[in-house]
């Protein structure tokens, strides 16, 4: 999935919007206001991760909610499941912890959660149906504060606070060991993989860095990029764009498309 906002293919008569890219147009749904911020914290429906596709946005709480918003050109609209809540499927009656992010693969969002014992969890996006996932091969560590994430195609989690992150290809409800990336430095909560590009995004676990990394996990880029080390940093999709979400030392949220 591509990074930054605009497409690859040009067509006649594209409307000339940014002279750095040579009259390649604009993809929809770059800019949109913040509607899903409501209530009294800033980060309340997006506290442990986002992630999305064409569609619609998934963000996940730790109180084990999963909201579904529905991206249009003005901004992200709660989307709910045609119930009297705003959230699109709850797993708080089964599960006791879920942890940070949210895999969109197809038509299936996978969470890492526990029942008990730590399990790949998958949901239905057309029905929220949720069933638990098996895993061949070498599994994730057995923390709740794994994160998960994708590339539109493979899902990957990041044993937490670490340099490991596994990647596994899913079939059915069968997710298969692939192989491990060992990143040049510990990362935490925010990950993101653009394997169009070759690349790997994450936030260090240790500081405020953002760090790019290649697909063996050699690091190409390192700034300090945030204002603070806070752990309601995030990276995703928005449709076909990659978004990072963070909050500053004054407790404001900010959601960019990520430009690194």
């Amino acid at each position: 999935m591509p990074t930054r906002p605009y497409s690859a293919t040009v067509t006649a008569g594209d409307d000339i919007l940014a002279t750095q890219y040579n009259n390649l147009r604009s993809d929809a749904f770059y800019n949109f206001n913040l509607v899903w911020e409501q209530g009294a914290s800033h980060d309340q429906y997006s506290e442990n991760g986002f992630n999305g596709d064409s569609n619609y946005v998934y963000f996940v709480r730790s109180t084990r909610i999963i909201y579904r918003l529905a991206i249009w050109p003005q901004g992200l609209f709660f989307s709910p499941s045609g119930t009297a809540n705003l959230y699109f499927v709850s797993l708080a009656g089964t599960y006791t912890t879920i942890a940070k992010g949210i895999a969109i693969i197809g038509q299936y969002g996978y969470v890492w959660a526990t029942d008990g014992s730590y399990k790949l969890v998958r949901i239905d996006l057309t029905n929220g149906n949720v069933t638990n996932m098996t895993i061949s091969g070498t599994a994730p560590d057995n923390d709740s504060s794994n994160v998960v994430t994708m590339d539109g195609t493979d899902l990957y989690i990041l044993d937490d606070g670490t340099t490991t992150l596994r990647k596994y290809s899913i079939s059915g409800t069968t997710a298969t060991y692939v192989t491990a990336i060992t990143l040049s430095e510990a990362a935490s909560t925010a990950v993101l993989v653009d394997s169009a590009n070759s690349v790997i995004y994450f936030r260090a676990n240790a500081s405020a860095n953002i760090v790019k990394n290649n697909m063996s996990g050699t690091l190409i880029r390192k700034d300090q990029a945030l204002l603070a080390t806070g752990a309601t940093t995030f990276m995703g999709y928005v449709g076909n764009i990659a978004y990072i979400k963070y909050r500053s030392v004054s407790a404001i949220t900010f959601f960019h498309p990520l430009y690194y």
